[in-house]
């Protein structure tokens, strides 16, 4: 909870700094905003390799189900990444490049998602038949 508090500390001091900054025209604020977002994984690093631990140690204990949970991780994974890919661009003033991490990470997410979906019809089609 400790790692939270300071997180959430860092964000409003970035925010307060960013906000200043603009305030007196400077315009390297989206600059100091990518730093900080750096800043900020590096406080939770270890919060991600314990993550990491706890993912492997469910993949393994699920026996028949290690792949769906890997599958459904990776999508989480995915779209966190993507998100703060489009966030970062969206920042920086790169609409369009924004919008299409966003869309590219969409279709990242089907590609995952397309053998389920297929076995989902087969499932239904023999269910019907």
């Amino acid at each position: 909870m400790t790692g939270a508090v300071r997180a959430v500390g860092v964000i409003l001091l970035l925010g307060i700094l960013g906000y200043l900054l603009r305030q007196v025209g400077f315009r390297g604020s989206a600059l100091v905003s990518l730093l900080g977002t750096v800043a900020l994984l590096s406080l939770s690093v270890a919060g991600i390799g314990s993550l990491f631990s706890h993912i492997k140690n469910i993949s393994s204990t699920t026996e028949g189900f290690g792949e769906l949970v890997r599958d459904a991780l990776k999508i989480l994974g995915v779209g966190y990444l993507f998100g703060v890919a489009s966030d970062i661009c969206r920042e920086l003033g790169e609409l369009g490049i924004a919008g299409s991490a966003l869309v590219l990470g969409r279709v990242e997410i089907l590609l995952i998602c397309l053998p389920y979906i297929d076995k989902l019809f087969s499932l239904i089609g023999e269910i019907t038949v």
